[in-house]
């Protein structure tokens, strides 16, 4: 008969380990073989206790009467818990179901034996010696909320407890913001796209000549576009669909920098007309002067170059370009 357990049997149930060749080697919560990684007390293997907060007290009153007293309630999820005597004493630690109201642990004042207790989704470890105080510990997590208490003999020894939980995840908030581009030209209407001569006038110019050029002119009107982006909250730019389709702000596009386009000169000649000409008043080189009426509306005019654009109110002016 053999003397040795198989390979890979557990070496106890308190302790984790295999027995490999007779011989227990321990196994790391990474169940990597001789590992001496191990689980925090938030219960993540190789952790640094970050993941959860930490729950600690103690219970101290005095009572006259032997009874049961509440010490501490430790809702579900808790993980390393651990409540214990602070001293050597004649009273018991129990334990109950909050929501049942049954004991798992000392109840209807029958003192239970030290050993492991399967409850609340966990394993209780209850330690007991006539010169050691009380202990339980769980490493949890357990699945329902449980009420210690002590079962009081006498004196209070005190009692210390503490457990961990999770934190509490953090809900994002999902909003739309709206973004702006920049508005296509400084002022109304913008740079027309091509400011086309008149062509080889006749003389004297006419105003049914001059109208002529008003085809030849394309007008940009200054417009600014907005679009609808989620933001995660209000700092990061996120997917579309984790905010509210029904609260999406409606986008597009619409006249920016209304105000009129300043007014300027042309230094050069044109189809030989003379820098010195006054305003309203064509000359060409060589010819008499040509008084037009329509080119009075315009200050400082040296070329006949036109361009349409659009004021506030939505009526057609002509401008020098």
């Amino acid at each position: 008969m053999s003397s040795k357990v198989k390979d890979g049997t557990s070496c106890s149930d308190y302790k984790g380990g295999v027995c490999i060749d007779g011989i227990c080697e321990p196994v790391g919560c990474d169940q990597v073989l001789g590992s001496k990684a191990t689980v925090d007390a938030c219960g993540l293997c190789k952790g640094d206790n970050s993941s959860c907060k930490f729950y600690t007290g103690q219970y101290t009153l005095q009572h006259r009467a032997n009874e049961y007293y509440p010490v501490v309630m430790v809702p579900a999820g808790a993980r390393s818990i651990r409540v214990q005597e602070m001293d050597i004493s004649n009273s018991y630690l129990a334990v109950r179901s909050l929501k049942k109201g049954t004991y798992y642990l000392t109840g209807d004042w029958t003192v239970d034996w030290p050993g492991r207790f399967q409850f609340a989704g966990t394993t209780f470890n209850y330690q007991r010696s006539f010169n050691r105080p009380e202990t339980l510990y769980a490493a949890g997590p357990t699945n329902e909320t449980l009420l210690f208490e002590i079962l009081l003999q006498g004196k209070n020894p005190g009692i210390s407890w503490e457990y961990t939980l999770p934190h509490p995840e953090r809900k994002h908030n999902y909003t739309w913001s709206i973004v702006r581009s920049d508005c296509s030209a400084p002022c109304a209407g913008g740079p027309s796209n091509a400011l086309l001569p008149l062509g080889t006038p006749s003389w004297p110019l006419t105003l049914t000549e001059a109208e002529l050029c008003l085809p030849q002119q394309r007008v940009h009107y200054s417009r600014v576009s907005t679009k609808a982006i989620c933001l995660q909250d209000q700092q990061m730019q996120v997917n579309s669909s984790l905010c509210n389709p029904h609260s999406k702000p409606a986008v597009g596009s619409h006249m920016c920098n209304t105000q009129p386009c300043p007014a300027y000169k042309e230094s050069t000649s044109l189809w030989g007309l003379s820098e010195s000409s006054r305003p309203g008043t064509l000359r060409p080189i060589g010819l008499k002067s040509v008084s037009i009426s329509w080119l009075q509306t315009l200050t400082q005019c040296f070329c006949v170059v036109c361009s349409m654009v659009t004021s506030n109110t939505g009526q057609i002016r002509y401008r020098q370009a």
